[in-house]
């Protein structure tokens, strides 16, 4: 009943059957607002006023503003604009004042054909008189078509721009939400060809140095590449598979060194199922294994926490400074990575994520926190 129900009120939103309904009640309020007339009379008259209103209505939002004074033809918007009142009051109070006059000689025609010479109090008496309260009807009426078809004008016009303005503004959002799209298609397609030039080194230099772990290695990447082919197409994925995907990247860097490398990844799930954009933490840990010198000085270290707390996503990475970033002081890291995060973030959760960095002397630290999609 309900689904029957929200179907009858989306189709009466159209405009198909909107604006005709419309119409329609104009034309009972214009009839009863006469009520003190004969039925009949009152919609004729009520029936040449709406038809004046669609008239002025359709060819000023139709014809005139689209074409004169949306172009900046204001002059001729003006004249052809006095033209068509002027014409629709003259004429249609014309037709007005024809359709009075004929129910006023068939009123008296009526009384004349009465079956009594001296007419019964009970008996109902034309509604016109005499010729005096004729001609003030329809000066009356004239005021009244001419007050209307201005409004009706006025209102067209209002209108218009009103409908104007929100289509503009849909088109511009419309616009933006495909720059947008176009944007992370991009950055999207500057991390994986990163990613992958990085892990061809790392199973390269293992080939050469025939490191044991060359084909777990070759078999982790490919899983990695499924990923990030595959399932990173949708625009929100599992956190859950990007967890994973995560630990893999991990366990494949451990294989480039052949020494124990001190990583930590802790990692606090919930047991419902959220939602996260794909490849956004990856970043961030490639370039801590870039800059931390881990694998190669000695108390070299990552530390990386990622939990969900109150529908949030709370990630935080600190790592070593390799000596030749120690030397280079406390420049901010303008690499891919970092910036490609920072844009992602401004387009994914505009005004509804954290992201600090703290650049010291013998840490890097980064903290990124925002709201999850369940």
């Amino acid at each position: 009943m309900n689904e029957f129900v929200s179907k009858i009120v989306s189709v009466l939103k159209r405009r198909f059957v909107r604006e005709p309904l419309l119409w329609i009640a104009f034309f009972a309020m214009l009839t009863v607002s006469n009520i003190s007339m004969d039925l009949g009379l009152s919609a004729a008259l009520s029936a040449i006023e709406v038809a004046g209103m669609i008239l002025l209505f359709y060819v000023n939002t139709l014809v005139l503003m689209p074409r004169l004074l949306v172009k900046h033809k204001v002059v001729l918007y003006l004249v052809f604009s006095g033209v068509l009142l002027f014409a629709s009051v003259s004429q249609l109070a014309y037709l007005a004042d024809f359709v009075i006059r004929e129910y006023d000689e068939f009123a008296v025609a009526e009384e004349e054909q009465s079956l009594l010479d001296i007419q019964l109090p009970s008996e109902t008496r034309p509604f016109f008189e005499d010729d005096d309260r004729t001609s003030v009807l329809e000066d009356s009426l004239k005021l009244k078509i001419a007050v209307i078809f201005v409004c009706t004008y006025l209102f067209s016009s209002l209108l218009y721009y009103v409908n104007k303005a929100n289509r503009d503004e849909q088109e511009r959002l419309e616009l933006e939400r495909k720059r947008s799209q176009m944007e992370l298609r991009f950055l999207r397609s500057q991390i994986n060809p990163h990613f992958l030039f990085n892990a061809l080194n790392n199973i390269y230099s293992m080939v050469y140095m025939q490191d044991k772990n060359a084909p777990n290695s070759v078999l982790m990447l490919s899983e990695m590449l499924r990923y990030v082919t595959d399932e990173c197409k949708s625009e929100k994925i599992s956190l859950d598979d990007e967890v994973h995907y995560l630990e893999n990247y991990i366990n494949f860097q451990k294989f480039s060194y052949e020494n124990c490398i001190d990583v930590t990844f802790d990692v606090d799930m919930p047991d419902e199922p959220v939602y996260v954009a794909p490849m956004l933490l990856e970043p961030l840990i490639e370039n801590g294994f870039k800059h931390s010198g881990i694998g190669i000085e000695e108390g070299a270290y990552i530390r990386i926490k990622l939990a969900v707390k109150d529908g949030r996503l709370l990630f935080e990475m600190k790592n070593s400074k390799g000596k030749k970033k120690k030397e280079g002081g406390s420049k901010k890291r303008d690499g891919v990575g970092l910036k490609n995060v920072e844009q992602r973030l401004r387009l994914l959760y505009p005004d509804a994520h954290k992201f600090e960095l703290d650049d010291k002397e013998d840490a890097f630290c980064v903290k990124l926190e925002f709201e999850l999609e369940r």
